[in-house]
């Protein structure tokens, strides 16, 4: 990715890349940084009213005393000890100035004053050396500053790309001072191929105040949600689990851990189960999450199941989200499937094909599992109740005369509640985000992204064909809810996914059918099964999505409007036979922040337990297709 800014800027640039790893997080990785500066004699050099020297350590003074206390971080430089190419060490000239640690802010900015311009520019051999310092485990992050060209071998992308094979959980940024032609070319190449992004300090000081933004977006650490739990890699020793928010980690590829067990407990067998797994893998994954329901009898026979479900990346979009959702619930009138209540399991799969019954894809590393289990009561089926309802047509919104100003959560667990209203956001390619919205019964929910009409500087870093702009919608029990191919009020079919460089579609609209309990009967194969997912009222995750600029490696920030709009008068709850438990009242694991202006306030009042009863007799087959990714779920 790239990204201008002024010198001026430097210091907001490193301060968001500084806090772009995950906040300390119980039983999560708290991420590593290590920082590589180019001390090669062009260092020296004037740019503007100050030498490239004297900006990096001014932007680095302010980012190291902005570092959040738990985040290991360490200092290397190169070049700085050797002067000539002829000299011996020249292309192995680089020093780990400061361990990685969380107790050195001190020795951090001692390194940093004495910082001179000096040598040779060996970055490959750096970037090697940076690798090593930061392990083979866990969320890593190289953050390299240079002037210029590499003077030695290795060729630094080559080094990046390798560093990077060892796993995605690795990035490297790139910022380059005042740089341009073959210089620029590889410092772009080393953040390219190391899955990172590069930065521009430059002559745009016009780009400070939005970089500032970028850098607030940054501090934004991903946050799981729930009690701890610890899954069983064997049927038969499975934790018990019930009702509510869960979290765990799930293994990757050749880890036991990329199949748990959990046993569910304490819930009337007259309800209905809501089942959730979600994982949010880094953007590329091309990650795979299955979740089912099986009897414990069953476990070794992949044909035999009560409910199941899939999401997979199928890597154009670069989507992180991965949320499959499954319902059961068990009929006695029509026992066709033996998933009686007793000895039911929660399975959770990475990687795995049912086509083929086999481990076929997901990531490498270990990353958290959110479970979300919800119970439904059984409902008085003496009291009418409105027939399912699969129409419903996209309300355009009407001009607005002012809007609120707000940026949406990283995940479920930070995102903030909103209103039905008129607001303006700001977008970057490979970001998601998501907003909550309370729904009732009867109401649909419609949400409206507008891009802008590119000119200008935008318009030359987006190019010809630029990323799509995705909006999604989620059910409480994080089902898709999204409505396929509906019409606006004007009688045209709508879309919900959009390309930012196109002149006349400039829309991502989402919307839900009319919230009905019995939209759950809507399971079946269909193109209606989106709407199957809009039976249960209560808070709905808005998650708008943009693909990674993979064609040209280039990062931008776009303004955005964002309407939404909550349709129809709340009506035709249903009589439950008992009053469901809330869901989402437990302690996240990292501390909230504000997420938006005080019209846009996170609510922490917990998720009314209206889910959707996707399910009867075990048979659940609810999903539909996925812009960004398939999702795909099969009945017993």
């Amino acid at each position: 990715m790239i990204r201008k800014a002024g010198l001026a800027a430097l210091t907001i640039i490193l301060l968001g890349l500084g806090l772009s790893l995950p906040a300390s997080a119980d039983g999560e990785d708290p991420g590593k940084l290590m920082l590589v500066l180019d001390s090669s004699g062009s260092m020296k050099e004037k740019s503007g009213s100050t030498t490239k020297i004297a900006a990096a350590k001014d932007a680095l003074g302010t980012v190291i005393d902005k570092l959040p206390a738990q985040q290991e971080v360490g200092l290397r430089v190169y070049g700085a000890k050797v002067f000539s190419a002829k000299d011996k060490g020249a292309c192995t000239d680089s020093q780990r100035a400061v361990d990685l640690g969380t107790d050195n802010r001190s020795d951090l900015k001692d390194a940093v004053a004495t910082y001179k311009p000096y040598g040779e520019t060996p970055t490959g051999y750096a970037l090697k050396q940076a690798g090593k310092d930061l392990g083979k485990s866990g969320s890593r992050t190289i953050v390299l500053v240079s002037d210029g060209e590499s003077t030695c071998s290795p060729d630094p992308c080559k080094v990046a790309a390798q560093l990077a094979e060892d796993g995605i959980s690795l990035h490297i940024d790139v910022v380059g001072l005042d740089v341009s032609g073959s210089a620029r070319q590889q410092l772009q190449c080393i953040a390219g191929s190391g899955n990172g992004s590069y930065y521009d300090a430059q002559d745009a000081d016009d780009l400070v105040s939005a970089l500032d933004t970028l850098a607030t977006r940054a501090a934004r650490p991903y946050e799981s949600i729930g009690r701890k739990i610890t899954g069983s890699q064997k049927a038969t020793t499975a934790p018990k689990i019930s009702a509510g928010d869960w979290r765990d980690v799930l293994g990757g590829a050749g880890s036991k851990k990329r199949e748990l067990f959990y046993r569910l407990s304490d819930f009337d067998p007259t309800s209905t189960l809501h089942v959730s797994a979600t994982i949010n893998q880094p953007l590329g994954g091309n990650d795979k999450i299955n979740v089912d329901i099986v009897r414990a009898k069953d476990v070794a026979d992949s044909g035999s199941f009560c409910a199941r479900d899939s999401a997979l990346d199928l890597g154009a979009a670069q989507v992180g989200l991965l949320s499959p959702s499954v319902s059961w619930s068990y009929d006695k009138a029509k026992p066709k499937v033996d998933c009686k209540p007793d000895g039911l399991l929660v399975r959770v799969r990475r990687g795995w094909d049912w086509t083929y019954e086999k481990y076929d894809g997901g990531g490498n590393n270990d990353l958290p599992v959110e479970i979300r289990i919800i119970e439904e009561p059984a409902i008085d089926k003496s009291a009418p109740l409105p027939s399912k309802q699969d129409d419903g047509v996209f309300q355009i919104p009407a001009k607005a005369t002012s809007r609120t100003a707000l940026i949406g959560g990283s995940s479920f667990a930070n995102a903030p509640t909103i209103q039905a209203g008129a607001y303006t956001d700001t977008i970057v390619p490979g970001e998601t985000q998501i907003f909550l919205v309370d729904v009732g019964w009867g109401q649909s929910l419609q949400s409206q992204v507008d891009l802008p009409k590119l000119s200008g500087a935008l318009k030359e870093q987006v190019g010809p064909l630029g990323p799509y702009v995705t909006t999604e919608i989620y059910s409480p029990a994080r089902a898709l809810a999204t409505k396929l191919i509906p019409r606006d009020s004007a009688g045209e079919i709508t879309n919900n996914r959009a390309e930012l460089a196109n002149e006349t579609d400039l829309q991502s609209r989402a919307m839900t059918a009319p919230i009905r309990y019995n939209n759950r009967q809507f399971l079946g194969g269909s193109s209606v099964e989106n709407d199957a997912a809009a039976a249960l009222a209560g808070k709905y995750a808005i998650v708008i999505h943009t693909d990674t600029d993979k064609r040209t490696n280039v990062s931008y920030q776009v303004p955005i409007t964002f309407d939404v709009n909550v349709v129809g008068d709340v009506t035709g709850a249903p009589k439950y036979t008992s009053t469901p438990k809330k869901v989402g009242q437990v302690t996240k694991t990292a501390s909230d922040q504000d997420r938006a202006s005080a019209t846009a306030k996170d609510d922490d009042g917990g998720l009314p337990v209206l889910p959707i009863g996707l399910g009867i007799l075990g048979v659940v087959l609810v999903g539909g297709a996925f812009v960004v990714f398939r999702r795909a779920r099969v009945s017993a």
